[in-house]
């Protein structure tokens, strides 16, 4: 399975826990922000780009502006949100 069905499996699977009402609020935010992270991985594996970490979000987005174009901004932003906000 390439890099990106699997990120795209684990977005999936992260969603779901994550809009699961019976599971304890902390393990949804977790949830959300896996599957946030796994779906900007799944943006990188379709161009051969591997994040790895959730640290290395906004450089591998600002190293590689294509993935994203004129959201770039917005979507490490928005990640950033989660991560330090939210979770």
């Amino acid at each position: 399975m390439s890099d990106f069905a699997v990120h795209l499996d684990l977005y999936k699977k992260f969603s779901k826990d994550a809009e699961n009402a019976i599971l304890f609020e902390g393990t949804r935010v977790e949830a959300y922000f896996l599957a946030a992270f796994h779906l900007i991985e799944a943006c990188a594996a379709k161009e051969r780009i591997h994040i790895n970490k959730h640290k290395n979000v906004r450089r591998a987005i600002e190293e590689n502006e294509f993935l994203f174009k004129d959201e770039s901004e917005s979507v490490w932003r928005n990640f950033q949100i989660i991560e330090n906000q939210l979770r």
